[in-house]
């Protein structure tokens, strides 16, 4: 039987199911600012404007565009960043709320819808990562979506961290769902028509099947799936390439 651990995936021991995110959200400030008009006016794609001090962050030389994209910046104080290398095919992001920011990292492949309705709300593309059609909604105030490089999202993937409406314990009269962020480690394959709900965290090479619903921790080097996804097999990692001998 094949073994991906003889070409030099790492094999990560499970010791625990108590895992905590350790990546904190950082940018790379190399690149210069322009307004979305100026950005729409370089790349022919549409930009609607209503509020005030939005900016995207790129170097716009070293970044290909494939199709239409659209940018909408309904709120103040929001930026997109674009680091060098990134692909960008028939994107949909809008601002709705302030001070949030969608940064789509160096050599990224991406086709993505993002729903950005919340304040200082935070989106992170992990550097190599390639996404076909994937849906983020970040809804809340101050919540985000945070995921890691070399991940590999198939189509129709879809990202929350919030319920969107609000659940009343009748006792009290107040809401009892809050928002929860969304971690996803570094090297995640994540399969067609997958949906992650808030407070997920999926961890380093693991595997979430298609149609899968996940709703909690993932170990690393598991494969998931299922409703709500379950543990499936451990002891595993994966490669972008279909190797086809099985020797």
């Amino acid at each position: 039987m094949f073994n991906f651990f003889k070409i030099g995936v790492k094999k990560q021991k499970i010791e625990s199911e108590d895992f905590s995110p350790q990546r904190t959200f950082t940018i790379e400030n190399q690149q210069g600012e322009i307004t979305p008009e100026d950005f729409s006016a370089q790349t022919n794609s549409t930009v609607k404007v209503l509020g005030e001090n939005n900016f995207i962050q790129a170097n716009l030389s070293s970044i290909k565009f494939v199709g239409s994209q659209l940018f909408e910046f309904i709120g103040d104080n929001n930026k997109i960043v674009i680091e060098n290398g990134a692909v960008l095919s028939n994107c949909k992001i809008k601002f709705s709320g302030n001070s949030s920011i969608i940064v789509i990292s160096k050599n990224c492949s991406v086709s993505i819808n993002v729903h950005m309705s919340s304040n200082d709300g935070k989106i992170k593309i992990g550097e190599k990562t390639t996404m076909a059609r994937v849906l983020m909604v970040c809804q809340e105030n101050g919540s985000e979506i945070n995921i890691g490089k070399d991940c590999m999202f198939s189509s129709e993937v879809f990202i929350r961290n919030s319920d969107s409406h609000s659940i009343i314990d009748i006792k009290t009269n107040k809401r009892i769902n809050p928002p929860k962020n969304v971690f996803i480690d570094d090297h995640v394959w994540v399969g067609q028509s997958v949906k992650i709900n808030k407070g997920v965290q999926i961890y380093a090479n693991s595997i979430i099947a298609n149609g899968s619903i996940v709703t909690g921790k993932v170990p690393p080097n598991c494969v998931f799936g299922g409703n709500p996804a379950k543990l499936i097999k451990r002891d595993v990692s994966w490669l972008r390439d279909l190797i086809t001998d099985f020797e």
